[in-house]
């Protein structure tokens, strides 16, 4: 997931939009700022960073030839970028590239394709171009096998004929450029990953190792041996996502800047999602869920944030959504109960804010893995996941100790918080079952499921008193929302007296 840190938007104003203007007709060069894509593009940048872009180009073109070397830049780029990729190393490169998305000779699809081979090619300088088609129109036989052999490990067998046909059928009247595919070698020994998964330090593994060892997602990702790494391009990776999830796609939002966790919350009802592009001045992070990332590699693991996310149908992510209000409601009552010097407090924030991460991350792949989107105890089996995954996984990622977490889990029993979030989404329920999302027997079902396999996981523990079996139970999360859920239905049932 992007970086999901704190980071003020702002629009240009006419005003300033003006002042570019005026500095860049000096130059004899014509940029459009009020252009979509550009708008689009910048969306997550402050009004001080896009003035840092703006003034970088005007600074480019002040210098001699600065206009002819651009128009060599869009020529190469129109023409597929792979034909000559040490060109990414020219002085400016990326401001050259922005010039061109704001005169409209490429176009956001273009751009963020460009950028996304400049972060591959800055890892790994051998790269092969693969055209999907050939000079007839026709599908390139080799393209086919490499999108065919991708599309097989990650999709089922009824659909693989399909979300190739639909897959080629899109891509078919994108530019040039953009039915590209480019190849490049795997370096990874994979002998050596199953070990770095054991280690305590997540930096020593790459999330691209975790995406496909722990996650089996490899879509565009590498060939059927895992001896070449996919470069996709922008519109392939959007076609990839129509093809393979149809109405329920997300749409890519290619991003520069930071996407904050309010950011990703809003877009869910409106079935998109950022990817980050790098851009000079605005690198990516380092680390993607806590593990090591190249730009390459972050591009790729938002892809697969993508993926996950067109495979919940849009009726339970605006049903995510508003779970994770809820949680923020609920959060704020208790934050207000605490004082400001309270440990107490500190933690419970600390813990809201990863549970509300999580939801809204929709890292939930059991979607992926069911053939009907309609099953109830899936939504369910989500939050009791991403519940689980707020408090353990992210101790780990944090570095912090199993102390740490009894302490955060004594502070969330003694607020209520699991109760109190059960009886804020009781309020949606009677839509969530209207809509086919969930129901009040599939919690239940959920529920006595999750109690069963811990209830049988602790009678395996050597020394463990059964007689604190019952404690633990009641204290799973899940467990405790069903209970909140049951409260507030009596509390609302109609006096039969």
């Amino acid at each position: 997931m992007s970086s999901i840190v704190s980071s003020a938007v702002h629009s240009v104003s006419p005003r300033t939009r003006a002042d570019y203007a005026k500095r860049t007709k000096a130059l004899n060069f014509d940029l459009n700022f009020d252009s979509e894509s550009l708008q689009s593009v910048t969306k997550r940048l402050s009004k001080i960073e896009r003035e840092t872009i703006a003034s970088k180009i005007e600074e480019v073109f002040a210098k001699p030839g600065s206009q002819k070397q651009m128009k060599e830049i869009t020529l190469r780029i129109q023409g597929g970028i792979g034909r000559d990729p040490k060109i990414v190393n020219v002085e400016d490169f990326d401001t050259f590239v922005m010039s061109a998305l704001m005169k409209g000779d490429i176009t956001l699809e273009q751009f963020s394709s460009t950028m996304i081979f400049k972060a591959a090619f800055q890892q790994e300088q051998d790269i092969t171009p693969i055209e999907l088609f050939g000079r007839n129109g026709r599908i390139n036989h080799k393209a086919f096998v490499l999108i065919q052999a991708t599309v097989e490990k990650n999709v089922s067998e009824i659909l693989t004929e399909q979300v190739i046909e639909t897959f080629f059928e899109l891509m078919k009247d994108k530019p040039k450029s953009e039915q590209i595919l480019h190849l490049m070698p795997n370096n990874t020994k994979w002998e050596d990953i199953y070990e770095y998964l054991e280690s305590p330090d997540l930096s020593l593994i790459s999330i691209a190792q975790v995406i496909k060892i722990q996650a089996h997602f490899s879509l565009l990702g590498t060939d059927s041996n895992s001896w070449k790494i996919f470069i996709p391009s922008f519109s392939m990776m959007q076609a990839m996502l129509d093809a393979t999830c149809g109405e329920n796609a997300c749409k890519i939002s290619p991003v520069i800047g930071t996407t904050t966790a309010d950011d990703i919350k809003n877009d869910m009802s409106c079935s998109k999602r950022d990817m980050a592009i790098p851009y000079q001045g605005f690198p990516l992070p380092t680390k993607a869920d806590g593990y090591s990332a190249s730009s390459f590699e972050f591009i790729y693991h938002d892809f697969y944030h993508l993926y996950i996310l067109s495979k919940i149908p849009a009726s339970h992510r605006k049903a995510f959504q508003q779970i994770a209000l809820a949680i923020e409601k609920v959060g704020r009552k208790i934050s207000s109960e605490c004082s400001e010097a309270n440990q107490t407090k500190q933690y419970l924030e600390m813990g809201l804010s990863w549970f509300t991460e999580k939801v809204i991350d929709a890292d939930f792949p059991s979607y992926r893995l069911k053939k009907k989107e309609g099953n109830l105890c899936v939504f369910w089996q989500s939050i009791a996941t991403a519940a689980h995954r707020s408090l353990y996984s992210r101790l780990e990622q944090e570095g912090l100790d199993l102390k740490f977490g009894k302490i955060l889990t004594e502070a969330f029993q003694e607020k209520k918080f699991y109760f109190m979030i059960g009886k804020e989404i009781t309020k949606h329920l009677p839509t969530w079952e209207r809509q086919g999302i969930a129901s009040k027997q599939s919690l239940e079902k959920v529920v006595q499921d999750t109690k069963n396999k811990q209830a049988d996981r602790l009678k395996s523990l050597p020394g463990f008193p059964h007689s604190r079996i019952s404690s633990v139970l009641d204290a799973i999360p899940i467990v405790r929302i069903h209970k909140g859920i049951e409260e507030a239905l009596k509390e609302n049932a109609p006096d039969k007296g």
